[in-house]
C-alpha cells in the first residue's frame, strides 16, 4: 500500500474517533449538566484524546485480535497512559488541570482511575471487532481524489483549530501572569474574575469558558501558580540584593 494513502486511511480513522469521542462526551455532560454542554478542549466538535486512543488502539491491539481477553487488557492499559501523559503535560504546560480524578476510588495521583478505564477496555473490543472494519471499509470505498481532498480539508480545518484554540489557552496564562504582576494585592478570586471577564469578549475564548463549568477553577490555579512564583522570584531577588549588599559592607 502507498505511505500516502497508508496515512490518509489512519488519519481519517483518527478524525473519526475524534468526533466520535466529542459526540461521547457531549451527550454525556449534557445529561449530567442537564442542559446542551459544548465540550472539548478545541473550539471544533473535536476531542483529540479519543482519536490518540483509537489509534494507538488500532497499531497495538490489531495483532491481538484472537484474543480478546488480551485486546481488553491491553485496551485498558493503552488509554490508562494515554490519559496520564496527556493530564501530566497538559498541566506543565497550562499550569491547570483539565480533569481531576482525586476523588474517585482506585486512581493514580488523579489522573487516572479504574472507573473511566474498564469502559475504554470494552471500547477496545468494540473498536476491533466491530468499528475499524466497518469504518475502513467506507474509507476504501473513497476514490483516491476524493480521499486526498477530504484528508487535505479535514486536516487544514483541524490545523486552524488547534492554532485558535491554543492561542486562547495561552491568552489565560499571559492574562493571569500580567494580571498578578499589575495587581498584586489582589486575591485569586479578583484575578479569576478579571481573566474570565476578558476571555469572555472573544468568541473563542468564550466558547472555551463555556465548554469547561469548572473553567474559573483553572483559571484561579493558574493565578495562583503564577502569584506563586511572582512572589518567589521577587524574594530571590531581594535574597540576591541583600547578599550583594552584605559583601559591599564586608569590602
Amino acid at each position: 500500500m502507498d505511505v500516502l494513502i497508508f496515512l490518509e486511511r489512519y488519519f481519517l480513522l483518527f478524525m473519526v474517533y475524534a468526533i466520535g469521542g466529542w459526540c461521547i462526551e457531549e451527550v454525556h455532560c449534557s445529561i449530567i449538566e442537564k442542559k446542551i454542554v459544548d465540550r472539548g478542549f478545541l473550539i471544533g466538535p473535536i476531542c483529540p484524546i479519543y482519536g490518540f486512543g483509537g489509534l494507538a488502539m488500532t497499531i497495538f491491539l490489531t495483532k491481538f485480535i484472537n484474543s480478546p481477553v488480551t485486546v481488553f487488557c491491553m485496551g485498558v492499559i493503552i488509554c490508562a497512559v494515554i490519559e496520564y501523559f496527556t493530564s501530566y503535560i497538559m498541566e506543565k504546560v497550562f499550569n491547570a488541570r483539565w480533569w481531576d480524578y482525586s476523588n474517585e476510588k482506585l486512581n493514580l495521583n488523579g489522573r487516572v482511575c479504574l472507573k473511566t478505564l474498564i469502559p475504554f477496555g470494552l471500547f477496545g473490543l468494540l473498536l476491533i471487532y466491530l468499528l475499524n472494519p466497518l469504518v475502513f471499509k467506507i474509507i476504501d470505498k473513497l476514490p483516491l481524489s476524493a480521499l486526498h481532498i477530504v484528508t487535505i480539508a479535514v486536516a487544514g480545518v483541524t490545523f486552524l483549530d488547534i492554532l485558535v484554540s491554543m492561542s486562547v489557552i495561552w491568552q489565560v496564562t499571559d492574562r493571569a501572569k500580567k494580571i498578578t504582576e499589575e495587581h498584586p494585592k489582589d486575591n485569586t478570586n479578583e484575578i479569576t474574575a478579571k481573566v474570565k471577564e476578558e476571555l469572555k469578549q472573544s468568541m473563542a475564548g468564550s466558547r472555551l469558558v463555556d465548554a469547561f463549568p469548572n473553567f474559573s477553577t483553572k483559571i484561579k490555579e493558574i493565578a495562583t501558580r503564577t502569584a506563586q512564583r511572582s512572589k518567589e522570584a521577587v524574594s530571590k531577588g531581594k535574597a540576591k540584593v541583600s547578599e550583594k549588599t552584605k559583601r559591599i559592607k564586608k569590602n
